[in-house]
């Protein structure tokens, strides 16, 4: 990874980290690529596991058994009912899991209290159509031409 720096951002890993003792002969390693866009940001260089979903909805797992998990939409004491291991059975069941979201909205300058059911966690792309059940690495956007041909 090192030897590929150009391609990554180390600025959010700690200072006091052991890469960079053990490559202390490169000056600057962690603030090298800092703010430049179209970087891979390192987030942490001591993950055990990690699911990914989609951008900003991915569970982390640490060595040290800690876990990091973000879910864009999702309000923080959801989230928290929401463990790793369930991050991984929506992949390999393909699960669909909802969550009803309590909030506060305005209409037309009266307030009210509304529940909302949405889809928080699948595995695949709500926005396109799978043809084929077994194969979900061939899909179709809404709308495409193909789609009217089946």
């Amino acid at each position: 990874m090192v030897r590929t720096r150009d391609h990554f951002n180390f600025s959010r890993i700690p200072p006091n980290h052991e890469i960079f003792r053990q490559y202390s002969d490169i000056t600057n390693l962690r603030m090298e690529n800092a703010g430049k866009a179209g970087l891979w940001k390192v987030e942490s260089l001591d993950i055990q596991d990690a699911v990914t979903l989609k951008g900003k909805q991915y569970s982390l797992l640490y060595f040290n058994g800690e876990e990091d998990r973000k879910c864009n939409g999702l309000p923080k004491a959801q989230l928290k009912t929401f463990p790793y291991e369930r991050y991984k059975a929506v992949i390999l069941n393909k699960e669909h899991v909802k969550f009803t979201i309590n909030s506060i909205r305005s209409f037309k300058h009266k307030v009210y209290s509304i529940s909302v059911d949405r889809v928080c966690f699948n595995c695949l792309k709500i926005y396109r159509v799978y043809p084929d059940k077994n194969n979900i690495n061939k899909s179709y956007p809404l709308g495409h031409y193909r789609l009217s041909l089946m």
